[in-house]
């Protein structure tokens, strides 16, 4: 019989593939400076309910992800914080994913589970 940190990991890692695979079509178009630029104005416009910010963040921080890690990180964790803050269970897992990228980008695999 399998152990029961068997179907611990086996649920984490379940678990994070759903995420992948439900923020893919979300997050899979191209960003370039304008689209951040658009974003971060979006962002900041005061016109978007909180938890399109949240979204809006966790949007720029992907578009982040091949070319600035820190930036990735600033707006992931500003994601994270507001989503603990509101109870909003999608931003903090797509922020959650986001920061675990970094890790994996920085080879630290045991910070990024």
């Amino acid at each position: 019989m399998l152990n029961n940190s068997f179907h611990q990991k086996l649920y984490l890692f379940l678990a994070f593939l759903s995420i992948i695979f439900i923020s893919y079509p979300i997050y899979s178009q191209t960003c370039d400076k304008i689209s951040l630029d658009s974003l971060n104005h979006l962002a900041n416009s005061g016109k978007v309910e909180v938890t399109e910010k949240i979204d809006l963040w966790n949007q720029i921080a992907n578009c982040y992800l091949d070319i600035d890690l820190d930036s990735t990180a600033h707006y992931a964790e500003k994601a994270k914080y507001m989503s603990m803050e509101m109870g909003y269970k999608k931003g903090m897992a797509v922020s959650t994913l986001r920061l675990a990228q970094i890790e994996q980008t920085l080879e630290n695999y045991d910070s990024a589970i």
